[in-house]
């Protein structure tokens, strides 16, 4: 249909509008699939927690700890943890935990510490009021302890709060995750609370032409998922987990609960089962929203990451990346890059092979950020709709096509697309990620 109007969430609650070209032809709208939520969060994990996956009950893994860690994830996940925190330490500590003997770790890998506010957002007041609540950090120090090597090479380091304690509850979410496959199981432990050089080197390993998008990807066909999955067996503790499968509004569908590996594999079916989405070819033309994972650009980009398979190669994608906190914890850059997006295609196939190799004094994160751009680049001619995002940004990286205005990016767009096209949209490809059938 000719000159139609597609409409992408953007932010909490509003959504946008825009115009495809008349020689453009929607051939369809790839939506998370309808499920019906959990209609009590507590009852349910009580549930998961009392006839866990591969593992004995919670109350009876409690039952022989003395010291507790409870690792969850970050700000920057929308797990809502807080929805099932107190639930499950009220089975540990009727089991004999004490309080004070409980310590809440965050998982951050290499992002900034949470506030105060934050964790007690992200675990409820009744947790942040109760333990002791203590930030990762990935930096070299005592505070790490050396379990090994894998067989990929990943020296394991790990904080030694988790390394020396009896049980280690890890509370996250199973959702479509860009290298690991899907977040949820060990992940929240390798790389969230492991040291910086074990974070990369793991990532390093999807830096690869056939793994940089690795979304929805099996276990056992992931390099990352294998070799942080080898690093959790290397812990002495015992590894409980309470992850959450939400739906495409961040609502608790299911608590898969239990050992990290087999409650994974099964919260892993229902999310592919609510986020896959089976297409019959790669578009010409993708249109993806950021939402639900809207906090700032990095988290945005999650959009372009999890959808970009289904476009064809030389192909165009237009991001609507909400970013309502702007770069977020990710720094401006100093210096202005004096490369459009021609220049970086054409170094591309120079600095590809290269990363993963060498550092280029990049954070761990950004180096694997660094290489799906740059592959993403090579591959497709992409535009970002983001106004939250800082001007200057985009001035000192003028390969990122940032507009600020809809009517520009319509400009820009219309007039760089060529002839008819057949153009598919996600409007929530935070979340949902395309499957091709055959």
């Amino acid at each position: 249909m000719s000159g139609e109007i597609v409409r992408i969430p953007f932010g909490r609650d509003r959504e946008v509008e825009f115009p495809l070209a008349p020689n453009w032809e929607l051939v369809g709208v790839c939506e998370p699939r309808a499920v019906t939520p959990s209609a009590d969060v507590a009852a349910e994990v009580r549930r998961a927690i009392a006839k866990p996956h591969g593992s004995p009950p919670l109350e009876q893994m409690a039952r022989r700890a003395k010291t507790v860690v409870v690792v969850v994830d970050d700000v920057s996940r929308p797990t809502p943890v807080d929805q099932f925190f107190q639930p499950v330490m009220e089975t540990v500590e009727s089991a004999g935990a004490k309080p004070e003997n409980i310590i809440v770790l965050t998982a951050l890998g290499v992002h900034r510490p949470m506030t105060d506010d934050e964790i007690a957002t992200k675990i409820g007041s009744w947790g942040a009021s109760r333990y002791r609540c203590v930030n990762h950090d990935s930096a070299p120090g005592d505070h790490l302890v050396r379990l090994g090597r894998t067989s990929r090479g990943s020296e394991v380091w790990v904080n030694r709060l988790v390394a020396e304690a009896d049980l280690v509850l890890s509370m996250g979410c199973i959702e479509p995750h860009t290298i690991a496959g899907f977040g949820g199981g060990y992940k929240n432990i390798f790389p969230g609370v492991a040291g910086r050089v074990t974070i990369a080197a793991n990532h390093a390993l999807n830096t690869t032409p056939s793994t940089f998008n690795m979304v929805g990807s099996r276990p056992e066909t992931n390099p990352m998922r294998c070799d942080l999955e080898e690093c959790g067996r290397m812990l002495q503790a015992t590894v409980f987990v309470v992850n959450a499968v939400l739906d495409g509004k961040l609502r608790v569908v299911e608590i898969a609960a239990g050992d990290a590996v087999a409650a994974h594999r099964e919260g892993i079916r229902t999310s592919e089962r609510i986020f896959g989405v089976e297409i019959d070819a790669p578009g010409d033309i993708l249109i993806t929203g950021s939402a639900p994972m809207d906090i700032d650009l990095r988290q945005g980009l999650k959009a372009l990451a999890n959808t970009i398979r289904a476009v064809r190669r030389g192909g165009m994608m237009i991001n609507f990346i909400a970013a309502e906190q702007g770069l977020g914890d990710s720094p401006l850059p100093t210096k202005k890059l004096h490369v459009g997006k021609k220049t970086v295609r054409a170094l591309s196939y120079a600095l590809l092979p290269l990363i993963g190799k060498f550092s280029f004094g990049l954070r761990e994160e950004d180096l694997y950020f660094i290489y799906f751009a740059l592959q993403a680049f090579q591959r497709n001619d992409i535009y970002f709709y983001s106004p939250n995002v800082p001007p200057e940004f985009t001035k000192k990286i003028p390969f990122f096509e940032i507009h600020a205005s809809l009517d520009a990016l319509r400009a820009r767009t219309h007039a760089a697309a060529r002839g008819p096209a057949r153009v598919l949209v996600f409007p929530k490809g935070g979340v949902t990620y395309p499957i091709l059938k055959g």
